[in-house]
This record gives C-alpha cells, sequence and structure tokens, in this order.
C-alpha cells in the first residue's frame, strides 16, 4: 500500500488498466466501458483514504485520458451521425450560440456591466 500512496503516477495506471480490464468485460450484454475506471478509482480512495490525496498533475492527466478513452469509444458512432445528419445539427449549434452570445451582450450592455 505504502508503494501506491509514495508513487501517484503507478496509481493512476493501475486504477486505469484495472479499469481497462473490467470495462470491456461483458455481463449479459452490457459492460461499463471507460466509466469503470472512474468506479476503480472510487473503489481505490474508498479502501484507503490517502490514495485520494494525489497532486494535481495526476488528476490532470487522469482526467485527460478518460476524456480520450471516452472519446476513441464514442468516436466512430459519432462520426457516422456527423456524416448523416451533422451539418444541420452544426448550423443549430451555431446558431443557438450566435443567440446566446447576442443575448448577453445585450444584458450586459442593459444592466451596464464593464467589458472586463
Amino acid at each position: 500500500m505504502r508503494l501506491l500512496i509514495d508513487n501517484p503516477v503507478l496509481l493512476l495506471f493501475i486504477v486505469i488498466g484495472v479499469g481497462g480490464a473490467l470495462g470491456s468485460v461483458r455481463v449479459k450484454g452490457v459492460a461499463l466501458g471507460p466509466a469503470a475506471a472512474l468506479f476503480v478509482g472510487l473503489a481505490f480512495s474508498a479502501f484507503d483514504e490517502r490514495l485520494a490525496n494525489t497532486p494535481l498533475v495526476v488528476s490532470q492527466i487522469g482526467l485527460a485520458l478518460f476524456i480520450y478513452t471516452i472519446g476513441l469509444a464514442s468516436g466512430p458512432s459519432f462520426l457516422a451521425e456527423l456524416r448523416r445528419g451533422g451539418a444541420r445539427v452544426l448550423v443549430g449549434v451555431a446558431v443557438l450560440l450566435g443567440l446566446i452570445t447576442a443575448g448577453v451582450a445585450a444584458l450586459g450592455t442593459a444592466l451596464d456591466f464593464d467589458a472586463g
């Protein structure tokens, strides 16, 4: 246990490895996928609270790797959906963002907020 407490990067990669292995296991057609790494991390930190005290850089690396695995898992279906009807959705998102930006700018002007 002391080895894991003293080496948070090792702990991070053990959690990711165990989570990846558990995430690929299917039970009645259902798998946890990348979310299993989160559950393993929660289990490790519940086992010994000293394991939850990691430096900020380790937390950032863990978050980046988690987002990367989510992207890998959802990438093919996202691209297929984008090819099928993505232009319409992207135009809708752009229009919505423009309306929100205009609304916030108008509200800021009406309430006499500073630009900074």
